[in-house]
């Protein structure tokens, strides 16, 4: 998080809720010392790191879940479980288009030399190619993996970034997407908000268990993983995933 964000965000906050972050800084100070002599009771599946506790990540509702080396969060390495997986099965020449791309994820796709791999965002520079979402510009049926990771909260008409998923694929193809989601999310709808929420990024929405039928809408067959499917529950505590579902919508082979 930026410092000019994490100012905003506790100037309106109050000066109780800057202490506790200042607070949580200083803690997590003392969790790195403590990660170089402590026993090693958790695991980062992005980076390799192994240590005694993770770090404290301010503002959110549950603490200790970022790694110290790689700063990923738990939706991070329950990504990486499902897509380092998924990669593996691609064929030789397959093309992947990773949007907003985290670099913390790349490598499960960069470690492959014999994919076609694209990274496109409107506005990092690092990405290969700069694309709005809702105007993609790449050919019909060109992808044949798409990974989208808490962008379409970002996105105001996000049926028309979903719709673009659809044409860019390839049949057979999958759009493999996460979005943040209510606690609720099994049994909630979608909650708009009809602005960008400044105490939530400037997301337009928090989802709820009616985004499948949002990829269904675009004509893609969509499934959910939830966390619990990947990993064990040792596991899944001591990567510390959290109840992030992942969405798969495959374009239908007989799209041709």
């Amino acid at each position: 998080m930026g410092l000019k964000r994490v100012i905003r965000r506790y100037q309106k906050k109050g000066a109780g809720a800057a202490i506790r972050y200042v607070w949580r800084l200083r803690k997590n100070d003392l969790v790195r010392v403590a990660n170089l002599v402590g026993p090693a009771r958790k695991r980062c599946p992005c980076c390799g790191w192994t240590g005694m506790r993770f770090l404290d990540y301010a503002g959110h509702r549950q603490n200790a879940i970022i790694c110290p080396r790689c700063g990923s969060h738990p939706r991070h390495r329950a990504l990486w479980t499902f897509l380092a997986d998924e990669a593996g099965r691609l064929e030789a020449g397959a093309a992947v288009l990773h949007l907003s791309a985290e670099t913390n994820l790349m490598p499960i796709f960069t470690r492959r030399r014999d994919l076609r791999y694209v990274t496109a965002d409107l506005k990092l520079r690092s990405a290969m190619v700069r694309a709005d979402a809702t105007r993609l510009p790449f050919r019909s049926e060109s992808f044949d993996m798409i990974v989208s990771s808490h962008m379409l909260e970002h996105i105001e008409y996000d049926a028309d970034a979903i719709a673009e998923f659809a044409r860019v694929l390839a049949p057979g193809g999958q759009a493999i997407v996460m979005v943040p989601m209510m606690a609720e999310w099994r049994t909630s709808p979608t909650r708009e908000f009809h602005a960008p929420d400044p105490n939530l990024e400037g997301h337009w929405r928090i989802y709820g268990f009616d985004f499948a039928d949002r990829m269904r809408l675009a004509g893609l067959e969509c499934r959910t993983i939830e966390t619990a499917e990947l990993a064990t529950g040792d596991v899944r505590r001591q990567c510390e995933l959290m109840d992030d579902p992942i969405f798969v919508g495959r374009k239908p082979a007989s799209s041709r």
